[in-house]
């Protein structure tokens, strides 16, 4: 490990609101905004809701400060004049539009805090167990590139990315001229974290979402974006009258970060390829997607119903994508949706691929661990079955005796019944081999790093159990049918004991 790099310890989701009054107790300006009425916040007042959102940097610094001991963030001077619009309620930055707030949904960006910094450690934590050494773990040595597609007026997914990983950096999108303003106003307050971040502003609104020749980048590790929820100002209204309580703060989105229209007046095809909202949103950069394939590891969206989640990933099947994930954020009431899709075959653990809150058929992926009970037999028995079993097989093998676990690739499926006694005959039909010679063809299999993976695996053997992780592959058939062959292994074990 790096000893200049500085020390981390992933924070925790986030499961509950910010609480006000802890914050008020903190924050003498922000007391002097706070209204305790039972225990709530009034962000109905629109200058306490400025308040809060002009300064949810400073709400993130002391989530950071207060729970984790960890980077902050620097509290925000006064907006300057140039960047005050009349259009505006206020001169807060974050484009407050006047409208009756009962049309629009919960939208308190302090208040969303949390939620969007689990999207955030979502998306982490699919990178650290994804990573190219397998570990499952965060590698504070790993550089990672993130492209964050309309980052709106704050900037808040790459401060947040570069406030908890030194290592990574931020390319940041944003159409809207005021909230472009705003968040180069806001990265450059921080700057602490500011070289990480570049922002751009696309030259229109039919600019590729995804252009990374523009972005000055050859590829990246991931892709995020929050996209517009509606697709017209109409599916705003209606969506917000089926509420049954009207939204417990003044809206604080600019038309473009709300509003992602259809695509109108042509033919039923154009409509489904863009029905607009957050959906519409999500399948142009599953389309940008297919063109750029593994130059991103990963792409991932947030969206705010679980219908557009399963919208996205029939979208997703429908063109060929094999590796996707599916999450719920819950903090406090509300909820979000996330999916994640990779053109490429590393697979995250299976808690961050699946979710029991996503009750919608057809969309959840293949699970990616396993576990094989095995009563009263002990490590040393399960390790030295698992040793004997894979060993034979024809594919590369990495045995760690000391923590019971093996990792292995293979370039197909070697473990059937016709895969044996087909390496029998060839087996056969060449004559033995001088033991020198098989290890030099050893190692030299080893050091191939072109080598095709069909299977990735780790197997860990614990006392009554055997774990088995799938780590990279395209075919979840071939992964469990992986896992039968290791259940028929044990099974002779468990019957005669």
């Amino acid at each position: 490990m790096n000893p200049s790099l500085p020390t981390y310890k992933p924070l925790d989701y986030y499961d509950d609101y910010i609480d006000f009054a802890i914050l008020a107790a903190q924050d003498d300006d922000f007391a002097k905004v706070f209204k305790a009425h039972d225990s709530k916040m009034d962000l109905q007042d629109p200058r306490a809701l400025q308040w809060v959102t002009f300064h949810a940097v400073v709400d993130l610094a002391q989530l950071l400060e207060r729970d984790h001991k960890l980077y902050s963030l620097k509290k925000l001077p006064p907006v300057p004049d140039a960047l005050k619009s009349t259009k505006l309620i206020s001169t807060s930055p974050y484009n407050f539009q006047e409208h009756d707030a009962s049309h629009f949904e919960e939208s308190s960006f302090s208040k969303s805090v949390p939620h969007r910094y689990n999207y955030v450690r979502w998306i982490q934590e699919i990178l650290d167990t994804t990573g190219d050494d397998y570990s499952d773990t965060y590698d504070p040595e790993r550089q990672v590139i993130g492209i964050d597609i309309g980052t709106g007026a704050s900037a808040i997914y790459p401060l947040l990315h570069t406030a908890t990983r030194p290592l990574y950096r931020l390319a940041a999108t944003e159409l809207d001229a005021v909230s472009h303003a705003a968040a180069a106003h806001n990265i450059s307050l921080n700057d602490h974290l500011a070289p990480r971040i570049r922002l751009y502003h696309p030259p229109s609104q039919d600019a590729p979402l995804l252009d990374l020749r523009a972005l000055g980048l050859a590829g990246a590790d991931f892709v995020m974006c929050n996209p517009p929820f509606y697709a017209s100002t109409a599916d705003l209204a209606a969506r917000a009258a089926r509420k049954a309580k009207p939204p417990s703060a003044v809206c604080t989105g600019a038309p473009v970060e709300m509003i992602y229209g259809a695509t109108l007046g042509s033919t039923a095809a154009a409509y489904e390829q863009n029905p607009g909202g957050d959906v519409g949103f999500c399948y142009r950069i599953v389309e940008e997607s297919r063109g750029l394939k593994e130059r991103v590891q990963w792409f991932t969206c947030m969206m705010g119903k679980l219908e557009s989640l399963g919208q996205v990933v029939e979208r997703l099947r429908s063109v060929g994508v094999r590796n996707w994930a599916i999450g719920c954020l819950s903090t406090g009431k509300t909820r979000r949706w996330v999916v994640g899709w990779s053109w490429g075959g590393k697979r995250p653990r299976s808690n961050l691929v699946r979710n029991p809150q996503v009750t919608i058929g057809g969309v959840q992926p293949f699970p990616t661990e396993q576990t094989l009970h095995v009563n009263e037999s002990s490590v040393d028995e399960l390790w030295n079955i698992t040793v004997n079993t894979l060993r034979p097989l024809d594919m590369r093998i990495e045995a760690d005796m000391e923590k019971k676990t093996i990792m292995g690739f293979a370039r197909e499926n070697v473990w059937s019944r016709a895969a044996r006694r087909k390496r029998a005959r060839e087996n056969a039909h060449s004559g033995s081999r001088d033991e020198e010679m098989k290890e030099v063809e050893k190692d030299q299999g080893e050091s191939d790093e072109e080598e095709d993976v069909a299977l990735g695996f780790k197997v860990e053997a614990r006392k009554g159990s055997i774990d088995i992780r799938w780590l990279e592959g395209m075919e979840s058939s071939l992964f469990e049918s992986f896992v039968g062959m290791l259940h028929r292994a044990v099974l002779p074990r468990q019957s005669n004991g």
